[in-house]
């Protein structure tokens, strides 16, 4: 089960490189994935162990990383597996659940900005060849997405972290990011992040403001927070 784990844990860090999501969205594999954390332990069984509760948290990461950036190479099979397995998840494990067993496990986290972009992704719901049932595939992505931050950023190391990606005010921006069902969650988790650093968190700056918007444009938020600003309207134009 530890082998489970540190494969799901490695699947997930992959996905953070896009370029990698051309092989990682194929049909087999994903079927594959989603087989193996059902394994010997289905989801609609209790009293789970804190190793398979990881396994089955750290494979939606995994999935969340691929809907939200290549839902257009994920075929609509695959979508609705994606789809009732994170449903499943999101019924049986709270962020509180999570955070206990980073607790007792000793997690420890590098960055955040793989996660922070995922709710600055292009919405696909007016693209012609989007299909009915991504957006609710898309929400329960952000859903689980908002409950891992939920669970990370109680801790001041991890607002320091956030803090020195300069990511603070894009966290900020999250709730307006969000379908109105998940904006409650969304604020609740960024309350959490202000009381971890004191409550010091301010509002976004204009500059920022404005480059959350451009984000949401197709741009990335990568892109909008390394590019200068001729860049950044070169890809508008």
């Amino acid at each position: 089960m530890k082998t489970r784990r540190v494969v799901a844990y490695m699947l997930l860090c992959i996905s953070f490189t896009s370029q990698t999501h051309e092989f990682l969205t194929n049909s087999e594999l994903i079927e594959g994935i989603v087989h193996v954390c059902q394994m010997k332990r289905p989801l609609s069984t209790g009293n789970a162990s804190d190793i398979m509760v990881m396994i089955w948290y750290q494979t939606c990461m995994f999935l969340a990383q691929l809907v939200l950036i290549s839902w257009n190479k994920i075929a609509s099979l695959q979508r609705q597996m994606i789809f009732d397995f994170m449903q499943n998840c999101v019924q049986k494990f709270t962020w509180k659940d999570i955070m206990n067993i980073d607790n007792r496990m000793g997690t420890t986290y590098e960055t955040f900005l793989p996660y922070i972009r995922l709710f600055y992704t292009y919405d696909p719901e007016n693209h012609p060849s989007s299909e009915e049932g991504l957006a609710a595939l898309r929400q329960i992505c952000l859903d689980v997405v908002i409950t891992g931050l939920q669970a990370t950023l109680g801790k001041l190391h991890n607002y320091m972290i956030v803090a020195k990606e300069g990511l603070l005010d894009y966290v900020t921006c999250i709730p307006f990011n969000v379908p109105s069902c998940l904006e409650a969650k969304a604020r609740t988790m960024v309350a959490t992040l202000s009381a971890s650093g004191n409550g010091v968190l301010q509002p976004p700056s204009l500059s920022n403001l404005s480059k959350a918007k451009l984000a949401k444009m197709r741009l990335g938020l990568e892109l909008v927070m390394s590019a200068s600003a001729r860049e950044i309207a070169e890809r508008l134009l």
